[in-house]
């Protein structure tokens, strides 16, 4: 069967899902551990990810459809780093 462009879009492969489900886990952590209104909370992105622009889709998509304004970081500074806040809430971080 040939696939199809559009099949594609959502596929995060066999290993990458793994790491999902773990950073998913590790990041809800942080938020029940951090959190509170009107606060960011930055969790370090996982290393050993294969197909980085999915995966990083995948985990904002998941996370701002539950109410979070997730939002991807990444410098040689500080590294890779995903940081949430609840949406429509000031952030007094800054």
């Amino acid at each position: 069967m040939v696939v199809r462009p559009q099949e594609l879009e959502n596929i995060v492969n066999e290993h990458d899902l793994r790491i999902l489900k773990e950073f998913e886990r590790n990041i809800d952590g942080a938020l029940k551990d951090r959190y509170f209104a009107g606060a960011s909370v930055s969790v370090d992105f996982p290393s050993g990810v294969k197909n980085y622009p999915k995966f990083i889709a995948k985990i904002k998509e998941m996370y701002n459809n539950a109410g979070w304004d997730a939002e991807y970081y990444s410098s040689q500074r500080d590294g890779a780093f995903l940081t949430l806040k609840e949406k429509g809430v000031v952030n007094y971080d800054k």
